[in-house]
């Protein structure tokens, strides 16, 4: 039996020319590198948090600014590059796209630090010595060949906790 798949894009994010992602919907594998995310979205994937901010995503109930869609978002990203460039030319923009980010450059970096995924975790964080204990003995069995040589390089680094 199949499972059921999700339109959310939200690991597209962590795209860059290290870090690929594999998304399974209804069966299907596709690989996201930086290319993939190129034709699919028309954006880079460093701009995936903004284009997000701007245009909204139902499936992270972000709402986005009414008024710019996708198609909107991707032009303002391509000519600006990010939210930041997009309002230091706000005044060169035309008139109705003026009125519709005006005083909006707040709401759209509060939507992008909560659509980022937090990956600066210290791997010596405090932690509950037994889900430790658990995940050092199940992971490596359930991700074995995935993880690799990685998993003895995370866990060395996470005993050098002091």
């Amino acid at each position: 039996m199949r499972g059921r798949g999700s339109n959310d894009f939200d690991f597209i994010q962590l795209v860059n020319e290290f870090i690929v992602v594999l998304r399974t919907y209804h069966g299907v594998v596709t690989k996201f590198d930086e290319t993939t995310v190129v034709k699919m979205f028309g954006i880079n994937p460093s701009q995936y948090l903004d284009y997000l901010a701007m245009k909204g995503d139902v499936s992270d109930n972000i709402k986005g600014i009414n008024g710019i869609g996708r198609k909107r978002a991707v032009s303002l990203l391509t000519e600006y590059r990010d939210i930041e460039g997009i309002y230091k030319s706000l005044d060169n923009l035309p008139r109705g796209l003026q009125e519709l980010l005006s005083g909006r450059e707040k709401f759209l970096q509060d939507q992008r630090k909560f659509l980022r995924i937090k990956t600066e975790v210290s791997l010596c964080q405090e932690r509950s010595s037994g889900v430790y204990e658990f995940s050092k003995k199940i992971v490596p069995e359930k991700m074995g060949a995935f993880l690799g040589s990685n998993w003895d390089e995370i866990l060395s680094r996470s005993k050098n906790c002091s």
